[in-house]
């Protein structure tokens, strides 16, 4: 046989120890071989790597005690085709995530950041950057217990199907959410879904397969050994899931046998339409007539109600808590107080605000023809319980629907009191347009804003500058640069200049 690197031979004995077999006698990591492979990126031997990113049992996604992944010590050390290597065979660089930043700040050299940004990116980029899309491969890492930074915390993500490696629920389980199994393989929820907790599968070739199943259900990327293909085939068809069976079969048959793994991956637009298509008939289901679970509702894997002045909505508390900030404060704190509790008031909660919320949670959607006062509730309900992207979402509707020169002064206040940059934005291009109406420019509530702006800013200067009006400033300024004329369009930027100046006056203010 090849000789293997130097470096790896205690992971030769410890494989012979016992069985005297290197067979697959275990599925999760070993630590030597981790350990091992750790070094040999570091030290930049490819030919170590190589040898060792042909095993099963190592893992490219798996951090050690220091919080850091194999590309992360390549990109560190400056080991350019390591890198090249590992994001080859899997290693994942996705921007705005942990680990990808991470390694993408770490980089030694411009020509790594280069390679991450182009390789490891892009697939992340060709995705779109779907918020939905992103906190289902979120709650796929933390179910693998993979250290997800939002959920390092936090042992229970509320899983409710839990599959053992043994009939006596030994070794590393399978953990996973009916309600993913429910919405994308439906023949797979009934068979698991019948059991849900300690169910025992076999370890060995099958358990890797279903791993991969699993895994794709949450992201819709598939990724096998090249060597269980036909096995993977097998299942597949049996879960009748025929089109990803199909793939398989043309990837297996077509492919040159040169890559060990073998990867399906629809581009961003069918995952996206196949996952919201998937996933958004719950929020249909979510409304109830009563406050507690229905058993449609827990045949549906909804596991908590929230109400609201006679309305009552179900959710899952996984997708929850994954939806909103890292540290997803309000339903962790929410669910933990009494985790037995299923049923909630939220009483200061607008009830059209759980029907966006419903909609949303599933899709990246709201409900169309929307009135501004119900979008200002969820707006305002979304700042509330922390969800960045529920708020962003909503903000941006009411500034494409309903920021108007009528109302744009109290949406600007609104965009401040919940932080929003966007309504914040869309409501000073209005402020701007708008600023020789005397509606506007002699606004009470406009000075008051501008003058706040001035008292952030900490041991101000007379002179120092203020950011509402800097804001306001450029917008008229660009404002001209639209209309590519001088002349009257010169004497209306001018005019507004002069009235933005008659304002601080009579505040008392220079900026």
């Amino acid at each position: 046989g090849i000789m293997p690197p130097y470096g790896v031979h205690e992971l030769l004995l410890k494989e012979r120890e016992g069985s005297g077999a290197a067979s697959s006698t275990s599925d999760s990591v070993d630590p030597t071989a981790q350990a091992a492979l750790i070094r040999a990126v570091r030290d930049g031997d490819l030919e170590r790597v190589r040898y060792l990113l042909s095993r099963k049992n190592i893992s490219l996604l798996l951090r050690d005690e220091h919080d850091s992944t194999p590309l992360y010590y390549a990109a560190l050390c400056g080991e350019f085709d390591v890198c090249k290597l590992l994001l080859e065979n899997g290693a994942k660089a996705d921007e705005k995530t942990f680990d990808g930043e991470r390694a993408y700040y770490a980089a030694l050299n411009d020509r790594i950041r280069t390679l991450l940004r182009d390789e490891g990116f892009k697939r992340q980029v060709a995705r779109g950057h779907y918020p939905f899309l992103a906190s289902l491969e979120q709650l796929n890492v933390a179910r693998q217990r993979d250290g997800a930074a939002c959920m390092e915390e936090e042992e229970d993500i509320f899983s409710d199907v839990e599959v053992s490696l043994d009939g006596s629920g030994g070794g590393r389980p399978l953990s996973c959410h009916f309600f993913v199994l429910r919405a994308r393989c439906p023949r797979l929820a009934r068979y698991l879904g019948s059991r849900r907790k300690g169910i025992p599968v076999g370890m060995g070739d099958r358990y890797r397969v279903l791993c991969a199943v699993v895994s794709y259900l949450y992201t819709n990327r598939l990724e096998i050994d090249r060597k269980l293909a036909t096995l993977a085939v097998d299942v597949l068809s049996s879960l009748r899931l025929r089109d990803l069976a199909a793939a398989v079969t043309e990837a297996r048959d077509g492919g040159d046998g040169s890559t060990s793994s073998i990867v399906i991956e629809p581009d961003a637009q069918v995952t996206r339409a196949r996952m919201v298509g998937a996933f958004s008939p719950f929020a249909l289901y979510s409304e109830s007539r009563s406050p507690q679970l229905s058993q449609s509702h827990i045949e549906e894997g909804f596991d908590v109600i929230l109400s609201s002045g006679g309305a009552h909505f179900a959710f899952h508390k996984a997708l929850l808590c994954v939806r909103g900030e890292p540290t997803f404060q309000f339903f962790q704190k929410l669910f933990a107080d009494d985790p037995l509790k299923n049923t909630f008031n939220m009483a200061d909660v607008a009830p059209v605000s759980l029907h966006i919320l419903a909609q949303w949670l599933y899709s990246d959607e709201i409900p169309e023809d929307l009135d501004l006062p119900s979008l200002l509730d969820a707006l305002m309900f979304a700042d509330y319980i922390q969800f960045p992207v529920l708020k962003q979402c909503v903000a941006s509707e009411i500034a494409r629907s309903h920021c108007d020169g009528e109302n744009c002064v109290a949406l600007l206040h609104v965009a401040r009191l919940s932080d929003c940059e966007t309504l914040q934005d869309e409501a000073l291009a209005h402020i701007a347009e708008s600023l020789e109406d005397e509606k506007i420019y002699g606004d009470p509530l406009l000075g008051e804003l501008i003058l706040e702006s001035a008292n952030e800013v900490e041991n101000r200067e007379a002179v120092d500058t203020i950011e509402l009006v800097d804001e306001l400033r450029w917008h008229i300024q660009n404002e001209l640069a639209d209309a590519k004329a001088e002349g009257e369009a010169q004497e209306r930027a001018e005019a507004k200049h002069a009235l933005l100046e008659d304002i601080l006056r009579e505040l008392k203010l220079q900026a």
